[in-house]
């Protein structure tokens, strides 16, 4: 551990937050140079044994570089058993003095005849098990209390491979795994593999072999002295690694990274030299029995074990908060004794500073807030703590930098434990009446805004203490709700609670009009304009057309590349009654376009420019400027040359416009601020700022939505207004729009709804009166009239089965027709009952304008796509 971690660790032992974990490299490194001297000294003194790079390269082109690599990765892929007790050593001088660090880098590694691989890795503060069955990672880091005791756990289908996929997709996962939590390593390059990942786990495994080993530009063997072992360079890219052989088993004994991998700032310091990362891989062994418990993944009794690590609550600032500010004494510059008691009368920010160990960038932020923050009500103080003499010379030269503040001084560092600071600075907010509301320890996130406007609200007499302490307590509601939601051994993935308090429908009765088996189906498309045609992907290749009575018509096979599937489905149809069709995978990196016939007209963006780091978030196929053309919106997300919202036209696939001025996470078309029968885009982050655009991608209005984070937004049928899902700590809510950008209306969800398993959000009517019908996962429907709940009830066959996708038909049921043709429906019985052979007509609008006594609603279930006919209850029947 870096000296300076040490440090900070002492400084912040109960510090349980993911912003910690985060920032605490950034941390670290700033503050390196100005606080570990003092410490270093009783660090190692003497020069550890480090071998020199300074060997000449041979002349071989390279040849026998690659020879001798792919002899040694074959031995390792060839081999049933691996076993290894491998340490990343970090060499460095600090000020003249030798440090050493050493990090866990083991691989236990076993194959069997059927394919079964099984892992165990220690990697930095990673534990990670795989066998057959599941894979789990344990962190141990005692600042988190190992991450609050949550085991990283997943059940294995095809390969323990694909786990590895997805722990190294979790952030919180990747962090540790990758060395972030330990050293100070460079930005995380595209690679779904950390910059630094055990080489071994590579040479066993293809799948987790990093570029630089699977792909080298140039393997050259570098002459050195030891006659047994090859010693090879391995470049790729600006990076060079170094690689040690053993010529006789052509097991690895040792790897030097380049130290590239590390921060830039360690390399570039004059203070830091002598650097040099190195893994020695001791005791590697190959073929050689290895106990199976070593495979074992049973949990401890106190783990939480989660489908994803869930971030850790921040520790409330202060129990302080909502309480009386406590009795300390501080002094004026004249000595004059002030006690803190004499505060009262005035709202009071105090800035507690160490004049020791002066950070004088946060004062200097103190003094800009009090230009913004002060009124004749308000006090702002920042007060010394330390040597009296150093902190007034220091107050002198402050004050003429702001008349706004005054300096008040702690020679003895009493105020500080009163308040209980476990670092400096910090920063108090108490009302006139000296009742504490705000209390900011600080570190390197931003924190004068927050500053300020807790200054304002107090000085208002806003309970700024009482609401912070409901927050946190939600926060910490919502933490644990997370946790239950993410434990991948509960007993059933529907959510008990939310189907145990759904009730029949008040307003309907389901009929199921028929039931088609389809594989694997997923998301759904309808055409209603005319004879109703649905599109259903089936599994990630193949799109299966069908008609109303649910026969297959059509199956095709999508012409996209051999390792590319898609999750995502869109249509376009104009007035000419042409249609174009949009495929895609959530997070892919290109969109296909086809047309009618299934023909493929082009792709976005175009073969061989797709980046590995883009990533499609939403696409929109419409006729926003109304020219009967059609465009294609794709909200694209990744790094900040890459992404922004595009326009492309659906006749020529060519670019029209775009907009790139931030990270966008959603879109959906919207009727705010549209004008002339056109709609705008909507485009929203997961923080709450919106901006809309018109059909140009010019940008409209900009604001925010208070810390709502909008998940999806949408359109209802007539085009009369918006709707947006959206999230925040303590749950969700549908937020309503007509023409302009205050909402119309708020409808929160229960505390039983889980906002993430929405997966359909429709417009329709009912009484004449604009309704949306939410569906969630578990089947369960919600319908919604603006902030009032109309109705909620469960689809029928559901109950145990996921739903994937839902889509509600513009057409109306005629509902004599059916029931004309159809008689056996009328007692609620299944149409799959009736003969298949019995034709019937398709769902045909209703010739009369009157409003339609039933609604028909498609879904989709990993057994296949359902059509359910709801049939308007009576009064009578509903009590009404």
């Amino acid at each position: 551990m870096l000296a300076i971690q040490l440090l900070l660790k002492a400084a912040r032992k109960d510090g349980i937050t993911m912003q910690y974990i985060q920032n605490r490299n950034r941390l670290c490194w700033v503050c390196l140079f100005t606080l570990c001297l003092a410490f270093v000294n009783g660090c190692r003194t003497d020069q550890p044994q480090v071998e020199n790079q300074t060997g000449q390269s041979q002349a071989d082109n390279g040849v026998a570089g690659n020879e001798i690599l792919r002899k040694s990765i074959a031995r390792y892929r060839d081999a049933q058993t691996y076993s290894d007790q491998a340490i990343l050593k970090l060499h460095y001088r600090l000020s003249g003095k030798w440090v050493e660090e050493y990090h866990p880098q083991s691989v236990m590694f076993q194959r069997d005849d059927r394919g079964n691989d099984r892992f165990s890795c220690k990697i930095f503060n990673a534990r990670i098990r795989a066998n057959e069955k599941c894979m789990t990672c344990f962190v141990f880091d005692l600042p988190t209390g190992n991450l609050d005791d949550q085991v990283w756990y997943n059940a294995v289908k095809k390969s323990n491979v694909e786990c590895w996929s997805q722990l190294l997709a979790d952030p919180i996962a990747r962090h540790f795994i990758s060395g972030e939590s330990e050293i100070p390593i460079c930005q995380q390059s595209d690679s779904p593999l950390p910059v630094i990942f055990p080489i071994t786990l590579g040479m066993l495994h293809s799948e987790l072999s990093a570029a630089w080993l699977s792909k080298p530009d140039q393997v050259s063997v570098v002459t050195q002295n030891d006659p047994d072992v090859y010693q090879l360079a391995i470049k790729h890219g600006q990076r060079t690694h170094y690689v040690w052989i053993d010529k006789n088993t052509y097991l690895i004994q040792r790897l030097q990274l380049d130290n590239q991998v590390l921060a830039e700032a360690l390399q570039k310091s004059s203070e830091v030299t002598d650097l040099k990362l190195v893994v020695d891989f001791k005791n590697a062994k190959i073929d050689e029995p290895i106990a199976q418990e070593q495979f074992a993944t049973q949990l401890a009794k106190r783990a939480r074990p989660v489908k994803q690590f869930v971030k850790i609550p921040e520790s409330f600032p202060s129990k302080l908060i909502g309480y009386r500010l406590p009795e300390f004494a501080l002094q004026s510059d004249s000595t004059a004794q002030i006690d803190s008691s004499m505060l009262r009368r005035q709202t009071t920010a105090l800035m507690f500073v160490d004049a020791m160990v002066f950070q004088s960038d946060d004062v200097a932020r103190f003094l800009k807030v009090a230009a913004a923050a002060w009124t004749p009500t308000t006090r702002l103080t920042v007060v010394l703590c330390g040597e009296k003499q150093i902190a007034v010379s220091t107050s002198k030269k402050l004050e003429k930098k702001s008349k706004r503040v005054n300096f008040l001084f702690d020679p003895n560092y009493t105020s500080c434990k009163k308040l209980k600071l476990r670092q400096l600075p910090a920063v108090v907010v108490c009302d006139k009446k000296l009742q504490v509301h705000y209390f900011k320890q600080i570190s390197n996130d931003p924190w004068q805004d927050a500053m300020v406007t807790a200054i304002k609200r107090i000085d208002q007499g806003d309970d700024v203490a009482s609401e912070m302490r409901r927050d946190y307590e939600n926060f910490l509601e919502e933490y644990h709700r997370q946790l239950t939601l993410k434990n991948p051994l509960r007993k059933s993935e529907t959510s008990a609670s939310l189907v145990s308090q759904t009730t029949p429908s008040k307003n309907f009765k389901q009929v199921e009009l028929w039931s088609t088996a389809l594989n694997s189906p997923g998301k759904i498309c309808i055409d209603d304009r005319g004879q109703l045609d649905i599109f259903v992907l089936e599994g990630f290749r193949t799109v299966a057309k069908l008609s109303s009575r649910g026969k297959i018509i059509q199956r095709k096979q999508l012409e996209i590349p051999a390792n590319v599937g898609v999750d995502q489905i869109q249509m376009y149809r104009n007035n000419n009654g042409n249609r174009w069709f949009a495929v895609y995978s959530k997070g892919g990196q290109q969109v296909f376009v086809f047309d009618d016939q299934w023909k493929k007209l082009f792709t976005f963006p175009a073969t061989g420019q797709a980046k590995q780091n883009l990533q499609i978030r939403d696409v929109i196929l419409a006729d926003l400027d109304r020219d009967n053309r059609g465009e294609m919106y794709i909200n694209i997300g990744g790094t900040r040359q890459h992404r922004g919202v595009f326009r492309i036209e659906l006749d020529s696939g060519n670019q029209h416009a775009s907009y790139t001025l931030q990270a966008v996470d959603t879109i959906g078309q919207t009727t705010i601020l549209a004008r002339n029968g056109q709609t705008n885009i909507f485009c929203a982050t997961s923080g709450g700022q919106a901006v809309v655009l018109n059909a140009e991608l010019i940008p409209q209005k900009t604001f925010s939505l208070d810390g709502f984070g909008v998940r999806s937004t949408q359109i209802d049928a007539g085009k009369i207004n918006s709707c947006l899902l959206t999230m925040k700590n303590d749950g969700g809510s549908l937020i309503g729009f007509a023409a302009n950008p205050k909402p119309a209306w708020k409808f929160d969800f229960p505390s039983s709804q889980k906002i993430d398993s929405i997966i359909s959000i429709i417009p329709t009517k009912m009484n004449g009166s604009a309704m949306w019908m939410t569906a969630s996962s578990n089947g369960v429907v919600m319908l919604i009239h603006e902030n009032r709940l109309v109705d909620r009830f469960q689809i029928n066959r559901t109950q145990n089965s996921e739903v994937r996708d839902m889509k509600l038909s513009e057409q109306a049921v005629d509902e004599a027709e059916v029931r004309k043709e159809v008689p056996a429906i009328v007692s609620g019985k299944a149409l799959a009952a009736v003969s298949s052979e019995q034709p019937y007509r398709r769902l045909a609008p209703r010739r009369s304008q009157e409003q339609p006594d039933g609604l028909v609603i498609f879904l989709t279930t990993p057994r296949g796509l359902s059509a359910i006919r709801l049939e308007r209850l009576s009064s009578d029947q509903n009590g009404q």
